[in-house]
């Protein structure tokens, strides 16, 4: 399912991010934290061009980890995550399940 418009996180979101907590996992990292003057939590996957060329294949992986983000935020910190290595999709999402289980409910 499509991530909705008002639950990805903006430019100036991410400018106020540096408050923000890390739980890394094999291979990705979650930041996460509350973005001030911001009603709901927000969630956004970062891929670089160092982990993978082709934007197709950046493209794949955010829409790949980004439903389980959709699920994870209700009622819970804004996120952040970094992807490390461009791995399978299960792989992937079986590190971000475990990753974000590690972040302590507030």
């Amino acid at each position: 399912s499509l991530m909705p418009r008002k639950l990805s996180l903006t430019r100036t979101d991410f400018a106020k991010t540096r408050t923000f907590k890390r739980v890394t996992g094999s291979f990705l990292s979650v930041s996460y934290g509350v973005i001030p003057g911001r009603t709901t939590s927000g969630a956004a996957v970062v891929v670089s061009k160092k982990v993978a060329k082709s934007a197709v294949v950046r493209n794949r992986i955010k829409r790949t980890l980004r439903p389980l983000l959709t699920v994870f935020i209700r009622g819970g910190p804004s996120v952040i995550v970094t992807v490390r290595k461009n791995l399978p999709s299960r792989e992937l999402l079986a590190d971000l399940t475990a990753t974000l289980s590690k972040i302590p409910t507030l």
